[in-house]
């Protein structure tokens, strides 16, 4: 995604979005230009351009400075698992992407027959693997 937003943080952002509506099933239409979320009982708006979800991404980001409201959840499994599949999106370059969610995998595809599961377990271990690298130089 342009402009320095990542499918990576575009997808964390909306999966704590997710995780503050307990909303485990969504899907989301992933492109340069933003997200579509379609999900039952979702209380936000459902188009997102970039500049909404970089203003949402950084509230969120500001929660680590700043204690966030007691009636907000915190970013969950949803966003976590999210923020693992943006940052394999980031390197597959098919974009747009549709994002299929449930409660044990993730299904995304892009242009071209484009198909990508993630399933529960390669899932966690993918995002076991995230949480070590956290923070680790990504280039020479």
């Amino acid at each position: 995604m342009p402009d320095g937003l990542s499918y990576q943080e575009t997808l964390r952002t909306l999966g704590t979005l997710l995780d503050q509506a307990g909303i485990k099933t969504a899907t989301i239409k992933l492109g340069p230009e933003g997200a579509e979320v379609v999900a039952s009982d979702w209380p936000w708006p459902r188009v997102w351009d970039r500049e909404a979800i970089a203003a949402q991404a950084e509230a969120q980001r500001a929660w680590r400075y700043k204690p966030r409201p007691r009636r907000l959840r915190g970013a969950g499994r949803v966003a976590q698992r999210l923020r693992v599949v943006g940052a394999a999106l980031d390197m597959d370059g098919q974009a747009p992407y549709l994002v299929m969610l449930d409660a044990s995998t993730v299904r995304v595809e892009g242009r071209e027959d484009y198909l990508r599961v993630f399933e529960a377990r390669p899932l966690a271990r993918r995002l076991s693997l995230a949480e070590h690298l956290r923070g680790q130089m990504t280039s020479p």
